[in-house]
């Protein structure tokens, strides 16, 4: 056991101190755009529009955005013409100073996108509900000549991308030329793979490691050219000289096929056919040699699937393993390890991803359906658990899905087509940029919570339910250099108050078999999410944790936590109220008396009664109720208070110091 303060806590006790459209030519009675001449307004001069649609414009309240959806489908297949808005448009005239002028308010924008497939695009993106003329002109973002749609004499804006195919004359604006796909396996698509390594060996800085997992290298590896004359492999232990090696992320499927144990490792270390294996692993051989790398790890093999302490040992650095790669192979689209990481030539082209011919072929596509790629984010691999810390942690990952390959790196986001992602904040890249830079502890504690445990993880899937802190243990050690406190079942010390506040968003249940203590969010399957955050008004006593193995950040036996704070009897009352969906449930905090206290969260759907409410801070109150001894209490739900001053304290009741399993 060691200090609250400390890195870990083990056994003991402390203190705490778009869609496709003909091609769209400019009348030839338009006249040419310049800077020097009037803004173009659909190749019809501004007073004519104005006075032509003053006595005919529809309320906007007749077209709502609903129903524009729910026809969207119908006109992506019928509409064949521009509007007279649309009719004017040409590179020259949005590149032009002034800009290319669209419809004159929202309203005539909503009764042109009935029929017009751009309108309808615009209409979609502009959330402002500005009833302003719309200005469309050529800018540059992110590096990329993207279309900039702007309320005239308003500051709103968005973005939409454009590309081109090859030998357009567009090109020469800047405008993205998009590439052909062909099948993840062809000479092409290993010449695109190979050109992104080397870019990011040569201008990133994706290679910085923890120095916590520099000692981390795994035990053992596969060596792809073990033999000259043959394509069998053979495991090997690592005595640290084999420090380029590739990963494999993939999903098991519900049988394991192939895997290394007691008894058979002694064969795999002499010699394994590569015939023998499962389709995912012979194609992630095959591209690792294909790249030039000799050793790649996949855990089936690498670890002693049937040895509890081997197990325990390798999986409690394997988040090190991934971060230490070279690269890692993400085999995005397959649901065993049978499925193979190569995709079928069929479905290279995106049948989802619908793009609008703006003008002379230059295409106009919505950049936020890039931001979480649906290959990749949508995909079998992506709702397994332990993928999460795998994909966070790599430095470099190479996705097969089945459309095409795609390039995450902890600096950009890149796809086989040449349609540049965009990257946010939110997204896997931004989150280990902020994991691997130098970033204030609040912010990655917040991080932690809403991000990574709420948005990444809370939601997969595990084929073991024992691992749900395991299979993120590695992503928890790697915050945990940031951090000056002990880490608790999923919790940080720092901020309990706000770890406890987590509620569940959806069904969620309770195993019956010991995982994690009530106050984690571990202890149930289900989404979860954090409030806003609040001022703190608990005081972290004393904490207990019983480790099951040698990680510290791994599964654990038992844990409690002892806090002090304002605590009152209340009831929770369940409440019938009408939702869209019919009737629904929802639980309010009374008091005995029956005065109003906040709502309440219940982890499982479960009948009201009496419980204890454990003020956390100014809004969030923990619902506990009785443990298996006095004075001893389990987690049963969260609150929102509000105003708890004088509501928790006019019975009576104030400060009191209770123990949490």
């Amino acid at each position: 056991m060691t200090s609250v303060n400390g890195s870990f806590i083990k056994n003991g006790t402390t203190t705490a101190s778009g869609i496709f459209a003909p091609s769209v030519t400019p009348p030839a009675s338009s006249p040419p755009s310049s800077p020097l001449t009037s803004p173009q307004v659909g190749g019809i001069n501004p007073p004519a529009i104005h006075g032509s649609f003053s006595s005919t414009i529809t309320a906007e309240s007749d077209f709502t955005a609903s129903s524009l959806s729910t026809r969207s489908a119908t006109w992506a297949a019928t509409s064949t013409a521009a509007c007279r808005f649309c009719s004017g448009l040409s590179l020259d005239a949005l590149a032009s100073r002034a800009g290319y002028l669209h419809a004159y308010s929202r309203s005539s924008l909503v009764r042109s996108a009935q029929t017009c497939r751009l309108c309808s695009l615009l209409f979609r993106k502009d959330r402002s509900r500005r009833s302003a003329q719309l200005r469309l002109s050529l800018a540059r973002e992110n590096g990329q000549t993207c279309l900039r749609v702007e309320h005239v004499g308003g500051k709103h804006r968005i973005s939409l991308s454009l590309y081109t195919l090859e030998g357009n004359p567009a090109t020469a604006r800047g405008i993205t030329v998009k590439r052909e796909l062909s099948h993840t396996a062809s000479p092409q698509s290993f010449d695109t793979a190979a050109t992104w390594i080397e870019a990011c060996a040569a201008n990133h800085n994706c290679n910085k490691n923890l120095p916590l997992m520099q000692d981390s290298m795994p035990s053992r590896l596969i060596d792809v050219e073990a033999f000259d004359n043959s394509s069998n492999v053979r495991l090997v232990d690592n005595d640290g000289s084999c420090c380029k090696y590739i990963t494999l992320s993939y999903c098991w499927g519900k049988t394991r096929t192939f895997t290394t144990t007691s008894r058979s490792l002694r064969l795999r270390k002499r010699q394994i056919s590569f015939s023998a294996l499962p389709r995912t692993f012979q194609d992630a051989i095959s591209i690792a040699r294909r790249l030039r790398v000799r050793w790649i790890w996949i855990d089936a093999i690498c670890i002693i699937q049937d040895d509890r302490r081997d197990w325990e040992r390798e999986s409690a650095k394997m988040g090190a393993v991934y971060s230490m790669a070279y690269l890692t192979i993400a085999a995005d689209a397959g649901v065993d390890c049978n499925s193979g990481c190569f995709n079928d030539s069929s479905t290279t082209q995106e049948a989802d991803f619908a793009p609008l011919e703006l003008t002379s072929g230059v295409f106009i596509w919505d950049p936020s359906r890039r931001m979480r790629p649906p290959e990749i984010d949508g995909s079998p691999l992506a709702q397994r658990g332990w993928v999460c810390q795998e994909r966070i942690l790599s430095p470099r990952i190479l996705h097969y899905t089945r459309t095409q390959l795609f390039w995450e790196c902890r600096e950009e986001l890149q796809a086989e087509d040449g349609l540049r992602p965009w990257v946010e904040a939110e997204t896997v890249c931004g989150l280990a940029r902020n994991l691997y830079g130098d970033g204030d502890q609040d912010n990655l504690l917040h991080i932690w919570y809403t991000k990574v445990v709420a948005q990444s993880y809370s939601g997969r899937r595990l084929t073991l339910p024992d691992d749900k802190l395991a299979a993120i243990s590695g992503l928890a050690r790697a915050f945990h250099r940031h951090f000056d406190c002990a880490y608790v079942a999923g919790l940080w010390l720092r901020d309990l108050d706000y770890g406890l506040s987590w509620r569940r968003r959806g069904p969620a249940t309770r195993l019956a078999q010991y995982r994690a203590p009530s106050f984690s969010w571990a202890a149930i399957d289900g989404v979860v999410e954090w409030p806003a955050r609040s001022v703190s008004a608990l005081k972290v006593e004393d904490v207990w944790v019983d480790l099951e193995g040698e990680d510290a950040h791994g599964r654990v036996r038992a844990c409690w936590i002892r806090v002090t704070g304002q605590v009152r009897r209340a009831r929770v009352v369940a409440r019938k109220r009408i939702s869209a969906g019919g009737w629904d449930v929802v639980w309010e905090l009374r008091s005995l008396t029956d005065a109003w206290l906040g709502t309440a969260f219940m982890d499982e759907e479960e009948e009201g009664s009496e419980v204890e409410c454990l003020v956390l801070s100014e809004k969030q109150a923990l619902i506990l109720g009785d443990g298996q001894r006095e004075g001893e209490f389990v987690r049963r739900g969260v609150a929102e208070i509000a105003g708890y001053e004088g509501k928790f304290t006019d019975d009576g009741e104030g400060m009191r110091t209770v123990t949490i399993f």
